[in-house]
C-alpha cells in the first residue's frame, strides 16, 4: 500500500499549502444505478475570494477539492470481499489513470453560489460502469462445469438471488447483512463456486455487467411477473428465485446458495448461459444499498 499511501499524501498536503478555501463533500454511491452523486461546496468568504472577479479562481478550487476527495472516495470502494479499488492499483490490477478519467467523466451541474454569495457549489454524478470494464481481463468465458448429477430443472430467463435479511456469516458466530461489492461471488452449501466473474461473457458485461443489485420492493410489484419493469430489463419477468442461506467473505459480500438451487442452474445448459449472460441480480437490505459520501 505504499504508493496509495504516497498518492494519498500528495492529495492532502496539495490541498494545505495551495491555501484553498475550505471545502466538504456530500453525496451518495447507489449500488442499484452504480451512480455516484455528490455535492462539493467551499467557503468563499473564509478563504476572502472576491465575487465575481474570483469566480474562476473558485472554480478551478472547487473541482481540484471535488476531484481530490471523490478518488479518496472511488479507492476505498470494495472490488470483492477482500480487496478495494485502491488494493487493486496498489498491485498493479488497475492503472491509476482508469480513476482520474472516471472523475474527468463525470456529469457535471455548473457551480452556484449561495444567496449570500459566501459559499460555492458544485453537482457531479460519476457512472461506475465504465470503471468496472477495466477490471475485466478476461477474453473468452471461463469454463461452467454442469452438475455431476443433474436434476429436473425449470427455464428461467434469469436469476434472482434473496439475501436482504441477516444471515449466517459462514465462519463466525454472528450473523450480518450481505453488502453490496462489484464483483461477488456465489457460493453453494458445500462451498462449491457457483459464479464469479470470469464465468461472464465479455460482450455481456460491457452491456449489463455481472450483477444487479436491487430492492425488496423491487420484487414485490404488481406486474404479472412481481417484478418492476426495471430489474426484469436485467433478469426477465421469469428468474429462478432464490433465497441466500449464508453470506461468505472476508467482508460477507458473497452470496451462498443452497446446493439443489445450484443443481437448478448447472443442470440446464439453457441456465447456465443465464450465468455467461451476468443474468444475475441479488436483493438487498435498502441499508446497504447506497453508501454515504462525506468528509
Amino acid at each position: 500500500m505504499a504508493k496509495l499511501a504516497a498518492f494519498l499524501f500528495l492529495c492532502l498536503t496539495s490541498l494545505v499549502f495551495a491555501a484553498e478555501p475550505a471545502g466538504n463533500i456530500t453525496g451518495i454511491m447507489d449500488w442499484e444505478s452504480l451512480k455516484i452523486d455528490a455535492t462539493i461546496t467551499i467557503d468563499l468568504k473564509g478563504a476572502n475570494i472576491p465575487i465575481p472577479t474570483g469566480r474562476s479562481i473558485a472554480e478551478d478550487s472547487l473541482f481540484s477539492q471535488f476531484f481530490t476527495k471523490i478518488s479518496v472516495f472511488l479507492l476505498s470502494i470494495p472490488v470483492d470481499s477482500s480487496s478495494t479499488l485502491g488494493d487493486w492499483v496498489e498491485k498493479g490490477l488497475l492503472n491509476a489513470d482508469a480513476v482520474d478519467s472516471t472523475i474527468q467523466e463525470a456529469e457535471h451541474i455548473p457551480s452556484s453560489f449561495s444567496k449570500d454569495f459566501s459559499t460555492m457549489s458544485a453537482s457531479y454524478t460519476i457512472g461506475l460502469a465504465g470503471i468496472t470494464h477495466k477490471l475485466v481481463s478476461h477474453r473468452s468465458p471461463s469454463a461452467i462445469s454442469p452438475a455431476l448429477t443433474p436434476i429436473e430443472t425449470g427455464s428461467y430467463t434469469g436469476i434472482l438471488i434473496i439475501a436482504q435479511e441477516e444471515l449466517p456469516i459462514h465462519g463466525r458466530q454472528k450473523p450480518g447483512r450481505l453488502v453490496p461489492c462489484l464483483f461477488p461471488k456465489v457460493w453453494d452449501t458445500d462451498m462449491n463456486l457457483v459464479y464469479e466473474k470470469n464465468m461472464v461473457n465479455p460482450e455481456a458485461f460491457s452491456k449489463a455487467g455481472m450483477i444487479r443489485y436491487t430492492k425488496p420492493e423491487n420484487i414485490f410489484q404488481k406486474t404479472p411477473s412481481g417484478i418492476s419493469s426495471s430489474l426484469e430489463k436485467f433478469i426477465g419477468d421469469k428468474p429462478l428465485r432464490i433465497i441466500a442461506r449464508s453470506v461468505f467473505g472476508i467482508s460477507p459480500t458473497d452470496p451462498i446458495i443452497d446446493a439443489t438451487d445450484a443443481l437448478a442452474i448447472l443442470s440446464s445448459e439453457e441456465n447456465r448461459m443465464l450465468l455467461r449472460e451476468g443474468k444475475v441480480a441479488i436483493v438487498v437490505n435498502q441499508e446497504v444499498l447506497s453508501k454515504r459520501i462525506s468528509d
